[in-house]
This record gives structure tokens, C-alpha cells and sequence, in this order.
């Protein structure tokens, strides 16, 4: 076996340095004093990554927003709430269905089979890849039915919540069509 012997030593200034580079927050903000304090002013700043994250989501490639050409501010500021709104939903869900499971001490298998409590909802629109709906008219009748559910399927929709439940099982049914000629 061979030894490694060392020795270290700190660097008072290089530490002081980075102490007064981080003691030292400029923020500049409209909110009056008596709403926030400063400390709350300096965590809400730090807490946008969460933000962040969410619309370097929206700017991957898989998104092709880099292949969009706007030519007029409403044009733009209309794609933006699109894409604002697309945010919110796609964090409400994975908020609920992480809560779900964290509640009922469940998990989801991830891309390599190891359950996760935390799945991302871009991991879960994966996996309803292939889902397609199946709609047969037969004697004036429409028969709906989802074709490609399965059992972890069926387990995601059902931490989803109520109403996400109700939309996939109301398509199992049948209807009366009259058919224009």
C-alpha cells in the first residue's frame, strides 16, 4: 500500500474575497419596504431558478421555438402566453402527481426501471406515448375506446386527480350519431 502525505493551508484573503462577493446583493425592485424585507426581496430573487428551469424546458429543441419567425409585438406577446400558460400547466401537474405519490408512498419507474417519487411530467408525456383514441361507428351508434393503456397508465391518471380520471374513463362509451347525408 502506498501512503499520500499532504498538507493544507488557507487563503484569508482569497476566502474574505468570497465572502464580500456574496455579502454584496444589488436588487432593484418596485415593492414597497413594508411588503417585503429585504432578506424576503433577496429569496424570492434566488428562488426564480425554479422559474428558469420551467422555460428552459420550453426552449429545447424538441419545442422548435427557435424555428418561429414573429414579425409583429402582438404576435409575440400572444406565443409567449401560449407558452407562459403551457408552463403552468405542465408544473400543476407534476406538482399534483409528485404530491400524489409522495401522499401515498408510491412510485413511477424512470427511463431505467428505478422507481421515483419525483418523476418530470416531460418523463410521463413519454410514457403515454403510443395512447391513441379509437373511435368505431356501428348502426348509428360511436363506440370510443383508448387503445394502448395499461396498468402504470392507469396509475398515473389516477394520481392526476379527479378530473383528469373522468376524461379518460368517459371515453369508454358508447353514443348515438346521426350521420348527415
Amino acid at each position: 500500500q502506498s501512503k499520500c502525505n499532504g498538507s493544507f493551508e488557507q487563503n484569508e484573503m482569497v476566502i474574505s474575497q468570497k465572502i464580500t462577493e456574496n455579502a454584496c446583493f444589488v436588487l432593484g425592485t418596485n415593492i414597497p419596504k413594508t411588503e417585503y424585507s429585504d432578506e424576503d426581496i433577496r429569496h424570492i430573487y434566488k428562488d426564480q431558478n425554479v422559474v428558469e428551469q420551467g422555460f428552459r424546458f420550453l426552449k429545447e429543441k424538441t419545442f422548435f421555438t427557435d424555428a418561429l419567425f414573429l414579425k409583429t409585438p402582438a404576435r409575440i406577446e400572444s406565443l409567449v402566453m401560449v407558452m407562459t400558460l403551457s408552463l403552468l400547466v405542465y408544473s400543476i401537474a407534476q406538482k399534483r402527481l409528485r404530491d400524489s405519490l409522495q401522499k401515498t408512498k408510491e412510485t413511477i419507474p424512470n427511463q431505467i426501471n428505478q422507481p421515483k417519487s419525483h418523476p418530470t411530467m416531460r418523463w410521463i408525456f413519454q410514457l403515454f406515448e403510443g395512447i391513441n383514441l379509437v373511435e368505431i361507428y356501428v348502426g348509428g351508434k360511436l363506440f370510443r375506446q383508448l387503445d394502448g393503456m395499461n396498468a402504470l397508465r392507469q396509475k398515473i391518471i389516477s394520481h392526476l386527480g379527479a378530473s383528469v380520471y373522468r376524461i379518460y374513463s368517459t371515453v369508454q362509451k358508447e353514443e348515438t350519431v346521426q350521420f348527415m347525408v
